[in-house]
């Protein structure tokens, strides 16, 4: 089984789809509906064998994403792999300085507990994502194999930019 946590408006085919309540009222497809406390409680530990987070984890207030990788640690079987993409602030402000990107796209991406995305309402940023945050937060989390990567296939990556992160791990 592979699992897809949040996907947005990027079904992914082959996968099973997770998104809460309120995004399926938001019109979000997706195959199953989850608290958002425990997206992971339904399936039996070690029943997946993939876990996707695209984009996600910057929606999920900081002090609790320990919990949530445990979760994902805890659904992947032995070998399992998670893959965690997002925003990158640290290449975004510097892609900035470089007028490779534009300023509005570096607020958009930065913490804005106090402030929505018009086009995604609801879905602020709790936390800064970038690649060194979420390789200490996997390696605390008892993941292994922590790696950055650009190497997406096989994952329901839909699209891709200089300014975002990828890291893949495995469940030991």
């Amino acid at each position: 089984m592979r699992l897809n946590l949040g996907p947005g408006a990027h079904y992914a085919e082959g996968w099973t789809n997770l998104d809460t309540q309120a995004a399926a009222d938001a019109g979000i497809r997706c195959d199953l509906i989850v608290d958002p406390d425990e997206p992971f409680a339904i399936f039996t530990p070690g029943s997946a064998t993939r876990v996707y987070l695209g984009h996600v984890l910057e929606h999920v207030w900081w002090p609790d994403i320990p919990a949530l990788l445990a979760q994902v640690r805890d659904v992947l079987t032995p070998g399992g792999m998670v893959l965690v993409t997002g925003p990158d602030m640290v290449r975004l402000i510097r892609r900035y300085g470089l007028g490779e990107e534009p300023w509005w796209l570096v607020e958009q991406a930065m913490e804005h507990a106090d402030r929505t995305d018009p086009d995604w309402p609801g879905a602020s940023h709790k936390w800064d994502c970038h690649e060194a945050r979420l390789v200490g937060a996997l390696e605390l989390a008892g993941f292994a194999d922590v790696t950055p990567t650009e190497d997406f296939d096989g994952w329901p990556v839909t699209n891709w930019s200089a300014w975002q992160c990828a890291v893949r791990a495995t469940k030991p």
